[in-house]
């Protein structure tokens, strides 16, 4: 009988595997520059470039974690390291960034050298899941786009709950989906498709009215819950832009599985239109 902690590893391997494929090294290189979230767009209207809204991305996070100069705080799935860094340089705060892709360390670590911010960063290859930090440590922990690649929602928000002090915040920039019959039969293939490809395993147990329920079930008190769907459409309309060409091939030579991101670019963007996946904002406090 396999284990669960060998499933755990699998997955694991998946979400590297995802991440090291040459169209999501083009894709995270190129168009979103080390950079693995979306934008925020004030107006709700594409009217200022996608870096720039990745940027007020990261600045809308700031304010969810009321940060403080004194602040220890998890980048828990640093990916790049870009978001570490943003903070750490804006807000004079020490982070520390985990994540499972080695290489994606790798580029932080290199990331922070160039920014000269060694004294205000470190990173780790480790699971966010199992991050043998003590009890207790730090004041801010946050995910960004991230938390869908748990294997085990129950044991990353109870990892969390084990590392943030008394009184310290927890903030989730994350997903959140309809049921599986609300979907059409397509949308639920599709939405099979992207979830494997991209080893987004949790996310097939966030749905909207639920989700919340995890996060109490860890312990913590949900201070708030935010809808800002609206504010991070024009991201995912510009995407699709991109990638609708070439998926009008794909999808006619049935090669979704191999190209998970402008798989993801349509028919992910269909899905956010029509409101059966939403962007979500979650602040916790642990008590």
């Amino acid at each position: 009988m396999i284990s669960n902690i060998s499933f755990e590893n699998i997955n694991n391997k998946k979400v590297v595997d995802y991440y090291k494929n040459l169209e999501s090294r083009l894709g995270y290189t190129f168009l979103t520059w080390d950079t693995k979230h979306f934008g925020y767009y004030p107006s709700k209207r594409g009217n200022i470039s996608e870096r720039k809204a990745q940027v007020l991305m990261i600045e809308l996070l700031a304010k969810k974690l009321q940060l403080k100069k004194k602040d220890l705080v998890l980048d828990a799935g640093c990916g790049r390291g870009t978001t570490t860094c943003y903070l750490a340089q804006k807000y004079g705060c020490k982070l520390i960034g985990i994540d499972i892709v080695p290489f994606e360390i790798d580029i932080s670590i290199k990331k922070a050298q160039e920014q000269r911010l060694e004294n205000k960063t470190n990173f780790y290859l480790r699971d966010y899941s199992d991050t043998k930090f003590p009890d207790n440590y730090f004041n801010k922990i946050f995910t960004l786009e991230t938390l869908v690649h748990s294997f085990n929602l129950h044991k990353t928000l109870g990892e969390f709950y084990r590392i943030l002090k008394p009184g310290g915040r927890l903030v989730l920039f994350e997903y959140s989906r309809a049921y599986s019959h609300e979907f059409s039969e397509w949308e639920n293939k599709m939405i099979g498709i992207i979830n494997e490809g991209s080893a987004m395993t949790s996310f097939n147990n966030m749905y909207h009215d639920t989700f919340s329920n995890y996060i109490k079930e860890a312990g913590f008190a949900v201070l708030s819950d935010s809808d800002i769907t609206a504010y991070m459409e024009p991201s995912l309309e510009r995407f699709y832009r991109y990638a609708k060409i070439p998926y009008s091939i794909i999808k006619l030579l049935h090669l979704q599985h191999f190209f998970i991101n402008t798989t993801a670019g349509v028919e992910f963007y269909k899905l956010i239109k029509k409101r059966l996946v939403k962007y979500r904002v979650f602040i916790a406090e642990k008590i």
